[in-house]
């Protein structure tokens, strides 16, 4: 690779040296677009990575797989603005737990980024904004082309946090909204105009709460908590009580409980609830040959009118209504 992008530090992947040691793989570049696969523990991610302009970097991200470990911590000054735009992104890290969901933005410096990622849906996909702050101290004119300090703006977001979070803001889901489907044609010069609005958004924000969970979930009980996740919904025919994953595992009750809620950001009986809903929504389309009856079954309820309750109430509408909305002939959908 050559250019200025992998020498100056702007993106926190694509000016690593060596990046193979964190799992990243560069694929390809086409244009001003520098294509990696990541290579997680449950899974692979997806990043398209480019300038957008002097000292400020987009990477599109799109994970497929439950969890992976980061050792990445940055070396470099930078603001990183992490916007989810499908799934949810559960850290832990050496200052704490935290997530982030669908319409939620983590303002980070990159500094506390090494730790265990979780994606209870096994599927995120997000827009990554990075400042190099370093390169624009240092470049005055590219600093001076942006209509807000960023380093007085960077001290204001996290002078005592090391991520804050900004959740569920229309205007944010906005902005970032704009960063997809852009014209090739007209990348470079509207990318600059969306970050400059992104900035003036970001100066107005007051100072943000801390993005960590408290309490502090230790390592063996997110090992524990991960296992038993695993272990509801490899049969979701069965149902199990607190106590008896308690005893299975090891844990306290109410350790279950709250570590489970901050990991995955339900309590348990909720999360397999929306897991049941989806999995039935998934056989709706895939098996038309099931009967609504036999997929009850399947995730768990031998009450169909019960099912179906709890599907409507996940999903929106009936499974009936479902299947007949997004019938699909039998094996045109990949497995």
């Amino acid at each position: 690779m050559g250019g200025r992008m992998e020498t100056c530090g702007i993106s926190p992947y694509a000016a690593i040296e060596g990046v193979e040691k964190f799992g990243i793989s560069f694929d390809r570049k086409e244009g001003n677009d520098y294509y990696y696969t990541f290579y997680g523990e449950s899974g692979r991610g997806f990043l398209r990575v480019r300038e957008a302009s002097p000292g400020v970097t987009i990477m599109y991200n799109e994970y497929c797989l439950s969890w992976c470990k980061s050792g990445f911590d940055a070396q470099d000054d930078l603001l990183v603005l992490d916007f989810c735009r499908k799934g949810r992104m559960n850290y832990v890290s050496k200052l704490g737990t935290g997530r982030y969901d669908a319409g939620d933005m983590c303002i980070n410096s990159r500094s506390d980024h090494s730790g265990t990622y979780y994606f209870p849906f096994g599927h995120y996909v997000g827009v990554t904004v990075s400042f190099d702050l370093c390169f624009l101290r240092n470049n005055r004119e590219a600093l001076s082309a942006y209509p807000v300090d960023i380093q007085e703006l960077h001290q204001k977001l996290l002078s005592h946090n090391e991520r804050s979070i900004v959740r569920g803001d229309k205007f944010a889901e906005h902005l970032f909204s704009g960063f997809y489907d852009v014209p090739a044609g007209i990348r470079d010069d509207y990318y600059y105009h969306l970050v400059c609005e992104l900035l003036l958004y970001l100066e107005s924000l007051e100072p943000l709460k801390h993005a960590y969970l408290k309490p502090f979930i230790d390592r063996d009980n997110i090992n524990k908590i991960v296992a038993i996740r695993d272990y509801l919904v490899k049969d979701v025919e069965r149902h199990h009580t607190i106590n008896d994953l308690a005893k299975r595992f090891d844990i306290p009750s109410t350790t279950l409980k709250t570590c489970f809620r901050a990991v995955y950001g339900d309590p348990v009986f909720s999360y397999m609830r929306t897991y049941r809903a989806n999995k039935a929504a998934a056989l709706l389309i895939r098996c038309p040959s099931l009967s609504i009856a036999d997929i009850a079954v399947r995730v768990g309820y031998a009450n169909p009118s019960k099912f179906s309750e709890a599907f409507k109430s996940i999903m929106g509408c009936l499974p009936s209504a479902y299947r007949k909305k997004h019938h699909v002939e039998t094996g045109s959908l990949p497995d």
